[in-house]
This record gives structure tokens, sequence and C-alpha cells, in this order.
């Protein structure tokens, strides 16, 4: 079963763990890590995927990849917000990603669609 827990969702930023209790992603990064932190434990997350370059959805992207987390995002947001370096995997529409998990976890696989829907 997926759950989907949100962290913070408004016009002030935006933010949702999804996992199946195996595997743990994040869905946007639009506030600060501060308050991912409060609510997740990064360490145990495969990665972020940010929709777009806008603060209330990508605020805390550049946090995450310092903190050594996978961030997913296409090329225009990662120009967009600045974010480079082995942490940023470009992404396009329809496009399969593997986010690799955090040790001793499986890999999920998901299918980006260019309508904004999540496929398994």
């Amino acid at each position: 079963m997926i759950e989907i827990k949100p962290i913070a969702s408004s016009s002030a930023g935006n933010s949702y763990l999804i996992s199946d209790g195996k595997t743990s992603l994040l869905l946007e990064a639009g506030v600060r890590v501060s308050r991912l932190r409060k609510s997740v434990q990064l360490s145990g997350i495969s990665g972020c995927l940010v929709s777009h370059g806008h603060q209330d959805h990508s605020k805390a992207a550049l946090d995450l990849i310092k903190a050594a987390v996978d961030c997913y995002m296409s090329a225009g947001t990662a120009g967009e917000i600045g974010a480079t370096g082995h942490r940023v995997h470009l992404i396009k529409a329809g496009e399969q990603v593997k986010c690799h998990s955090p040790p001793r976890r499986r890999l999920a696989n998901a299918v980006i669609t260019g309508t904004g829907k999540r496929r398994r």
C-alpha cells in the first residue's frame, strides 16, 4: 500500500513523503530543510522529485543535495535553481527513473509523465 504524508501544501511551500513501506520519496522540496528534518529522516529517503523551480516547490532542494539526498528534476529546473553535482539527476517527461534506495532497501521504479502524473 502506498502512503502519502503531506508535510506542507500551500502557496508558501509544498512537500509530500510518499512511501510503500520499504522505499520513501519526497515529492517537492518547497519548505526549509529544517522543517523537512522535523518530518523526515533524510538518510532514510531514496530521493526527492522537484517538479519545477518555483520556491514553493524547490526551496530546500540545494540543501537536500548538500545533505546527500539525490534530487530528480528537469534540466530547466536544475538551471533555474542552480542545482549541480552528482546528486542532481536530470530527467525528461516519459523517462523511467530508478531511485537508489538507502542501504538494505530495494530500488523504486517510477515513470514520470508529461502530465505530471506518476505511473508504477
